[in-house]
């Protein structure tokens, strides 16, 4: 049982520790940021050259079209041309200026540049277009009664663009990594004393308050919050300890019932308590499961309780079967008897798998419900309900042709052990006492 608790712990640390793999993911989605963010720099960088560009190209034509207006005006074709091989030298680019018809006057120089002279869509005011990946600008010149008599045309090639950074990307990579890690540890410190909290009330729920321990760990971070947990775990357990004690109560009072109805059987119960309790601490059970042993011990015939016909020893076979089922019911019923409830059911149950309800066998069978057998059949023994009373050490002697078969071979050696220490004490009377399930979880 402990491997199983300790392997489902293990399944859930495991499902715990899945939010780790949003490590890689993060760490991806910093790669990603950081060349989206980098490519995002290069387009504002070339954004920003080619407005620089247009503006510095604007202000070399506007500052010529005054030279060029009068060159036009007194159609003086040397000093047209020579402006505008001034311009294009000077802005690294192509200009041409056209009269009225677009017919081309002067040219900066050739380039690989075509300029469309007959473009039916050009403006009539100074703009920019950049198709092409070129930078066009158009300039009307008009003389000083606003007549238009020409035309500046102005090309430049687009800022060529930028080579991918990666220094920029490096340092930003990093800042999304470090703010990733950065925030996984958050959600650690937040997520796992959440996880604990959510884990214990998931175990305060569907298992016995008192096998329940608040978290030594995680929720101690939150004061107020550990307090009053460890309240409501008091209160629960406070509660879960009377509706035991009341069980157990009405349960020993219905097995005492029974029992009074057939004097070879009254003070069962308590005996075999006596002798189980003495065989359950030789094994050094853990405390709350030699409190089940000594609760199903006292009340193991409690599923006989509606039989008052017999007058004699015996019990028809229908009913010796079924009476561990129908006791077994009577303690699943209630919520922390679960232990008791499978001693219960399988106390008939033989080490070699000839025994009933199941046919349980060796180890299969609940070490409570092997020790239930060893001792019930040895106050049987003694008490004198299987025949004549016999001494205990006669009783051990007649139950060893049953070891191996209907005993445990280990349990009834340590059996014996018991016996012979305690000889003394069997014949006196016993003080009743009632157990109820107050022990400590185990912690192993």
């Amino acid at each position: 049982m402990r491997e199983c608790i300790k392997n489902g712990e293990g399944g859930q640390g495991t499902r715990e520790r899945l939010w780790m793999l949003l490590f890689p993911a993060l760490l991806l989605l910093s790669v990603v940021a950081a060349t989206w963010s980098v490519r995002i720099a290069e387009g504002s960088y070339e954004e920003r050259q080619t407005q620089t560009l247009e503006k510095r190209m604007q202000r070399a034509a506007k500052s010529l079209v005054p030279d060029l207006t009068r060159a036009l005006t007194d159609e003086d074709t040397s000093r047209l041309r020579l402006l505008v091989k001034d311009l294009g030298r000077i802005s690294g680019g192509q200009a041409r200026v056209y009269d009225r018809d677009q017919e081309l006057l002067a040219d900066s120089g050739p380039r690989d540049i075509q300029l469309d002279a007959s473009d039916e869509n050009a403006p009539v005011q100074g703009s920019v277009d950049r198709s092409a990946g070129e930078i066009l600008y158009w300039q009307p010149i008009r003389d000083a009664a606003g007549k238009r008599i020409g035309e500046l045309r102005f090309l430049h090639a687009r800022p060529a663009s930028m080579d991918f950074d990666w220094q920029l990307w490096g340092r930003i990579s990093s800042i999304f990594m470090l703010a990733s890690l950065a925030m996984l540890l958050i959600v650690g410190k937040v997520l796992s004393p959440m996880q604990t909290l959510s884990r214990f009330l998931r175990d305060l729920v569907t298992k016995n308050p008192l096998e329940v321990e608040p978290p030594k760990t995680g929720i101690a971070d939150f004061e107020r919050l550990r307090v009053d947990i460890e309240f409501c775990i008091d209160g629960l357990r406070t509660r879960q300890l009377r509706v035991e004690e009341a069980f157990v109560e009405v349960a020993i009072d219905l097995a005492r019932e029974y029992e009074g109805h057939r004097d070879w059987d009254r003070g069962h119960g308590q005996r075999t308590r006596r002798y189980a309790a003495w065989l359950a601490e030789k094994l050094d059970l853990a405390p709350h499961r030699l409190d089940s042993v000594e609760v199903a011990a006292l009340c193991h015939d409690i599923g006989r309780a509606g039989e008052r016909a017999p007058d004699q020893p015996g019990m028809s076979e229908r009913g010796e079967e079924d009476h561990p089922i129908l006791g077994a019911a009577i303690f699943s019923a209630v919520p922390g008897f679960e232990d008791v409830a499978e001693y219960v059911r399988h106390h008939h149950e033989n080490w070699d798998g000839t025994g009933f309800p199941a046919g349980l066998r060796g180890n299969g069978i609940p070490v409570g419900a092997r020790i239930l057998r060893i001792a019930e059949v040895f106050d049987a023994i003694v008490s004198g309900a299987r025949g004549e009373p016999q001494t205990p050490e006669e009783a051990l002697k007649s139950m060893c042709p049953e070891v191996g078969t209907s005993f445990d071979p280990a349990l009834f050696a340590c059996f014996e052990h018991e016996v012979r220490k305690h000889e003394t004490s069997i014949s006196k009377p016993l003080c009743e006492r009632v157990v109820a399930l107050q022990a400590s979880p185990e912690n192993h």
